[in-house]
């Protein structure tokens, strides 16, 4: 039994962690929904090898069934590949260009905006320099209107923000006791 931890206490320890790092993927969809001037923000956070959503502005919880939430996924899987921000207009100009997009960025694209009424749509991988792996990203939807540029703009500095945050919690979320840590805290002492 010596050197190995109870399940109750990696439990916790897992818990612990993931509140803290769904707090910050909150609070960074809640703040840029209004910085950015867009509708909707949706925010993944990375899980092991995968990119998560945790948070979508305005929601108090994510339904991991929902076919938008398993098409936001995949597609930020496929964006954060090539390391590039995605923009999608929908407009006849962009139906020009959607053909310079690689099929393995196209096809979940499609398939999230079958689901969403996104008439612009950005999705931002979130990358701190050290690392070669997306720390996680962000969906930037407009439902309306046509000013683009400024929401390319203001997202790209939220995402650049963005990053640092979200890196910086998956490195709290792995210190030895933090549950503990947590429990103390709580405790007032």
């Amino acid at each position: 039994m010596e050197g190995r931890t109870p399940r109750a206490t990696r439990r916790g320890a897992s818990a612990a962690s993931d509140v803290y790092k769904g707090q910050v993927a909150t609070e960074i969809a809640n703040e840029a929904r209004p910085l950015t001037g867009c509708d909707r923000v949706t925010v993944a956070v990375r899980r092991g090898s995968r990119l998560r959503i945790e948070a979508v502005s305005g929601a108090d919880a994510i339904d991991r069934r929902a076919d938008t939430v398993r098409a936001g996924e995949a597609l930020i899987k496929s964006v954060a590949r090539g390391r590039e921000s995605v923009w999608h207009e929908d407009s006849a100009a962009e139906s020009d260009r959607k053909s310079t997009l690689p099929p393995q960025i196209q096809k979940p694209l499609d398939r999230y905006l079958d689901d969403s009424p996104a008439r612009v749509l950005g999705i931002l991988p979130l990358f701190v320099e050290a690392d070669k792996d997306a720390c996680g990203a962000i969906i930037v939807e407009r439902f309306e209107g046509a000013d683009s540029d400024q929401l390319k703009r203001r997202a790209e500095v939220v995402a650049r923000r963005s990053a640092a945050a979200v890196a910086n919690s998956l490195q709290l979320s792995n210190l030895p006791f933090l549950w503990f840590l947590r429990l103390v805290s709580q405790m007032a002492w």
